[in-house]
């Protein structure tokens, strides 16, 4: 699976379809360096009568610009070799000089961008569907974009009738260094302020399963 590409978006997708032909309420979205801070009541009542939870920022916005992503053409089969980095090097200067700039597809009015992970209601997640199958020129559009799991079902989503009603908030709890590009990963030191996170879930954590197993003695106490 290529780093950034739209592989991910589509095997998202392919969750979704599944888990709505089996039958569901919500769809929480999460990796192996996910972990819940609450009880599995705590989530139900938290996320109950909710349409969704996602991290949504409309672009461009001037502390997080991101559309030399979308605005340049991004071969998937490209990313992370040098023939990809050189196409972004050559491509972003000519962009900003409106050159060789790609328009959105007709459905869509601005890109929004956030957080892959997210908390859907069923409802959410069938519309999102819905609203690809009626225009499947967003799917082609996305296909040629960099890293569109912090884009696509954001700024899909945000051109439904759901866009009133989500909220802006991912639900996760994840702490960011100066400068790095993903969060920190999580340590022992960390426990008291997991357990008093609002937050249904965080990341990153350890594969040794250390911190999570404290976790897990915190919310199933014996």
């Amino acid at each position: 699976m290529p780093l950034g590409g739209f592989s991910l978006v589509s095997a998202s997708l392919e969750l979704i379809k599944a888990a709505l032909k089996d039958g569901c309420d919500y769809l929480v979205l999460l990796s192996a360096q996910d972990f819940p801070l609450k009880t599995h009541e705590q989530i139900v009542a938290k996320l109950s009568g909710h349409a969704g939870f996602i991290e949504f920022l409309r672009q461009p916005d001037p502390h997080f610009d991101i559309r030399y992503r979308y605005q340049s053409y991004h071969p998937e089969r490209l990313n992370g070799r040098l023939a990809g980095k050189l196409l972004q090097k050559i491509l972003r200067p000519l962009n900003r000089l409106g050159l060789f700039k790609r328009p959105l597809p007709a459905p869509l009015k601005a890109i929004y961008s956030g957080s892959q992970w997210w908390c859907l209601s069923a409802n959410a997640c069938q519309t999102l569907l819905d609203y690809c199958e009626i225009y499947p020129e967003l799917i082609r559009f996305f296909r040629h974009t960099l890293v569109p799991d912090e884009m696509f079902v954001q700024s899909v989503l945000m051109h439904t009738p759901l866009a009133d009603v989500l909220i802006n908030d991912s639900l996760h709890y994840l702490e960011w260094e100066t400068g790095a590009w993903s969060p920190r990963v999580f340590e022992i030191s960390d426990l008291p302020r997991l357990q008093t996170s609002p937050a249904l879930f965080a990341r990153k954590f350890s594969a040794n399963g250390e911190l999570s197993e404290q976790l897990k003695q915190y919310l199933s106490p014996i």
